[in-house]
């Protein structure tokens, strides 16, 4: 049920770790696995066309549907439109012929409508410049419920003095938020009954003077170079590290800094 969590299972970093263990590291266990690494890649770019919600996003799967790009997602909305209709049931049968076949025909019908709507109202009528596919996605009413649900104790068959009660107070108390333990996470601040609230937030400034305030003089720099890990530990700290550096890299605008958070040196230094 939970979409956050399938999402995070056919991903590309799922792909990868497969990859890895069949390719590099030549685990029995993962032999022949590149099928399924194949089929968490598409998965992903999927999931990617289909909750895009970043008008100025430069990624390549991630960017808003346009005019502009329309050729090449229409190719791709091809291939992956005949890598799923291909694809076979554990009993040798097509899959959209097979028990299983709801969820890959939703997967066609949401490609097919996504290029009829990019069609229909950007390219054609030029009623926007842009189609972000999070949009018309049934996130937000999946949120809705999520918060009606919980002001009644998570009951799933409310009474209508029930709904009543719980509407009110969405409406005139706090503002609508989704929960953590939700079917779905808000990936953009799309307005859902949306009440401004009173709290002042506090900026990400005002949270570091925060932390730095609590910052003791007591810290000690530790370096790991006298332990040993075994093959598994050593690969998941060289996958975490490396994501670290590439992700702080993109914020860095000193040279210095950067060669030291890259450098195979930066500890010896």
């Amino acid at each position: 049920m939970k979409v956050k969590l399938a999402a995070q299972t056919f991903s590309n970093s799922v792909a990868d770790a497969l990859d890895y263990c069949n390719f590099d590291l030549g685990l029995a266990n993962f032999k022949d696995s590149e099928y399924t690494s194949e089929f968490c890649r598409f998965m992903n770019n999927w999931f990617d066309l289909m909750n895009s919600c970043n008008s100025l996003s430069k990624q390549l799967y991630k960017k808003p549907l346009s005019s502009s790009n329309r050729s090449y997602t229409g190719n791709y909305f091809d291939v992956m439109k005949g890598y799923f209709s291909n694809l076979s049931a554990p009993n040798g049968s097509n899959v959209l012929s097979s028990r299983r076949k709801t969820g890959f025909i939703g997967l066609l019908v949401n490609m097919t409508s996504c290029e009829r709507i990019l069609d229909f109202y950007v390219k054609e009528k030029n009623y926007f410049n842009y189609f972000l596919t999070y949009k018309v996605s049934q996130d937000h009413i999946e949120m809705f419920f999520s918060n009606i649900r919980s002001r009644g104790g998570f009951t799933n068959n409310p009474t209508a003095a029930q709904f009543q009660g719980a509407y009110k107070k969405i409406l005139l108390h706090v503002e609508l938020n989704s929960s953590e333990a939700a079917n779905c996470l808000a990936q953009d601040e799309t307005s859902i009954v949306k009440i401004t609230s009173s709290t002042k937030k506090k900026s990400s400034i005002d949270s570091i003077i925060e932390i730095e305030e609590e910052t003791t003089d007591e810290c000690e720099d530790i370096l790991f170079t006298d332990l040993s890990f075994s093959s598994y530990v050593s690969n998941v700290i060289g996958y975490i590290a490396s994501f670290f550096v590439k992700k702080n890299l993109k914020s860095l605008n000193c040279n210095v800094c950067a060669k030291a958070l890259s450098s195979d040196n930066s500890l010896s230094s």
